[in-house]
């Protein structure tokens, strides 16, 4: 039991003080009139609210003080366990007012899945009076009582006019049924309840509990089928807490002694549509990306050769296949395009070493060699951006001039390149993005039905629609992993696998909840449709956006890095130094360099330029006269893209 708000015996409400300064007289019980003027409308806002505040605080330092106390002298429970397991409760208070109490309230907490029914809540005048029914209705009257929420129960004893308790004793009787008490412990049940409450602000002086068993019930070791406590004083937070082992004689189950939980004819048909909806939307993506070419093994690599290499990618420069074939730009496509501009004679490199000992360190040397209009519109920013300040840099000026703002070359050719690429034959198909709508109207519709089967079932509270937010977990990893792969033609396995165990974990999270004795089967439903909304935005993150054509074009590009990379892994590759722009852009530069520092001769060293790497001074190895492993030039041995 806690109060109501306290109320000033002279009529200024504390709750309300700034309405205070209106015209108006009140005479208090056995007072005098009080009177309230109004204060000009000339006066500011500011100085109205203060003046009736100090009004206010006269008004209650004006008022005679009195005590305010809250007991019971005795709380009584009479408890009846049916044969169906439904516990019938009669709780009788016998509650002491003295102040300005407005009335009582009882908080009732329910564990999960237990249900409660009102029965009545009566009154009676002191210790001998009858009982008589209260009203539910507004708490502005005197003996109605509402529900404040899900589980407090309030009444009213007094209006704020009346005169205020003087120990006064006022009983209440609250007659109400609980059903899924008991708790299933191998053959026997477990009755473990708090028959008092803690929620209150007096003590209870005298406590009793009088519990009768149905025939069919009887405790576990034997013993009357009617128990009778007593204790008190009970301080205020604290409560009283029968715990027993009862066993049932009865036939077949109580119906109302546990939790109920959804049958399994419920539960599991709706288990299994997700399992299906999810394998439906899979599969629908998988055949989506089957269709263009997506998935399948690549062919053989024993129809490629030099002249097919020659045939597949002299068409596109370096840099152009290196975005191409992974849909990414990078440190690679940056190096490969500075190899190609050093090879067309547009730029020129030298590594010279700087500092001794363990300070030394190699110092890359650019030197531009054609006037910056004559660069298409994929060399002209980077030239740009690595040229600040004339025809020549090094690393070390580079460093110092964009200490501050930072230097992204692989930004600086992005947008070219993807509008190229864009513009191209054979790379720029595109196929219609599939429909968003029905996946917001599952996930839409499925927070809707979870919604109302709180609204309709209140014990679906606890998991009825907050349940959701531990599908969206998994589903962020299954999401984040399609959309990382949107882009691959190779590697899907792993990714799939991911993707398929997220999905399996938010599938296990249904399961797991469904058992919850607080879920409705309309809460259950929406669960399941907004799990689906959400594996259909896996299944569309994963889809290509790319045509059958441009899908076929990259895979060859593919195809040509497969077959690059295994002549790296031989003593004489069928390679040309001319190629090293297009194996650097197909991020093999660490497998160049393994192949050096196996065949070709040591390694020298590699400096770094931002975020493209390269070592060696002079020219490209010469165009067709076979593969050196680029002698150390630059992109060739030693070199690094990172």
């Amino acid at each position: 039991m806690r109060c109501a708000r306290r109320r000033a015996s002279s009529g200024c409400d504390a709750r309300r003080s700034w309405r205070c300064a209106t015209s108006r007289e009140s005479t208090p019980e056995g007072g005098s009139p009080v009177r309230f003027t109004i204060m000009p409308a000339s006066i500011s806002r500011r100085t109205r609210q203060a003046v009736g505040g100090a009004l206010c605080v006269t008004a209650l330092l004006a008022a005679p003080a009195s005590a305010r106390e809250l007991y019971w002298r005795e709380l009584a429970v009479s408890a009846r366990l049916g044969s169906d397991g439904t516990l019938s409760v009669s709780e009788r208070h016998a509650m002491v007012f003295t102040g300005d109490w407005n009335g009582g309230e009882r908080v009732f907490r329910l564990e999960a899945g237990q249900r409660q029914q009102l029965s009545g809540l009566y009154r009676r005048d002191g210790a001998a009076g009858a009982w008589r029914e209260l009203e539910q209705g507004s708490l502005d009257e005197v003996d109605r009582w509402a529900w404040s929420d899900w589980e407090t129960l309030r009444w009213r004893a007094r209006r704020p006019s009346d005169p205020e308790f003087a120990a006064t004793e006022i009983g209440y009787r609250i007659d109400y049924s609980l059903q899924g008490i008991l708790q299933k412990r191998g053959g026997v049940y477990l009755l473990d309840h708090n028959f008092a409450f803690a929620d209150r602000e007096g003590p209870i002086e005298r406590f009793t509990l009088d519990l009768e068993l149905a025939p069919e019930w009887r405790f576990v070791g034997g013993g009357e089928a009617t128990l009778h406590v007593e204790a008190g004083p009970l301080a205020p937070g604290s409560d009283y807490v029968l715990t027993r082992e009862l066993e049932y004689a009865g036939a077949g189950a109580p119906a109302n002694a546990v939790p109920r939980v959804l049958p399994e004819e419920i539960r599991l048909p709706l288990l299994l549509l997700a399992l299906a909806g999810n394998v439906v939307l899979l599969a629908w993506a998988y055949r989506r990306e089957r269709a263009i070419g997506r998935v399948g093994p690549q062919p053989p690599l024993d129809s490629v050769d030099r002249s097919w290499i020659e045939r597949h990618l002299v068409d596109l420069p370096p840099e152009q296949v290196g975005a191409a074939w992974d849909r990414s730009v990078g440190a690679a496509e940056v190096t490969a395009l500075l190899a190609r501009l050093q090879q067309e004679g547009k730029i020129s490199s030298r590594v010279e070493q700087s500092g001794k000992w363990i300070f030394r360190s190699s110092v890359l040397h650019l030197q531009l060699l054609v006037p910056r209009d004559s660069l298409s519109t994929v060399e002209r920013p980077l030239i740009d951006g690595l040229f600040p300040n004339g025809d020549t840099t090094d690393t070390a000026s580079l460093r110092a001039h964009y200490r501050s703002s930072g230097f992204d070359p692989a930004g600086k050719i992005r947008a070219p390149i993807e509008r190229l690429l864009d513009r191209r034959p054979g790379l720029s198909g595109k196929r219609p993005h599939p429909p968003r709508l029905p996946s917001v109207v599952l996930i839409a519709g499925g927070l809707l039905l979870a919604a109302l089967g709180v609204l309709l079932s209140l014990p679906g509270i606890s998991f009825g629609v907050f349940f959701l937010p531990f599908l969206l977990i998994p589903w962020i990893v299954a999401f984040g992993t399609a959309l990382a792969q949107r882009n691959k033609v190779t590697g899907l396995a792993g990714p799939s696998l991911s993707i398929a165990i997220g999905q399996a974990a938010s599938l296990g999270v249904l399961a797991l909840v469904s058992g919850r004795p607080e879920l409705s089967w309309l809460s259950l439903l929406g669960g399941v449709i907004f799990q689906l909304g959400l594996t259909r935005t896996v299944a569309t993150a994963l889809q290509s956006r790319e045509s059958a054509e441009t899908i076929a074009r990259r895979r060859e590009l593919l195809q040509a890095r497969r077959w690059l990379e295994r002549e790296l892994r031989s003593r004489e590759p069928r390679l040309d130094d001319a190629w090293l722009p297009y194996l650097i852009a197909f991020g093999l530069a660490p497998q160049m360099d393994l192949w050096f520092r196996q065949f070709g001769g040591e390694s020298r060293g590699t400096p770094s330029f931002g975020g493209l790497s390269s070592s060696g001074g002079g020219g490209i190895g010469g165009g067709g006269g076979g593969w050196t492993g680029g002698g150390g030039t630059f992109g060739g041995a030693g070199a690094t893209a990172s």
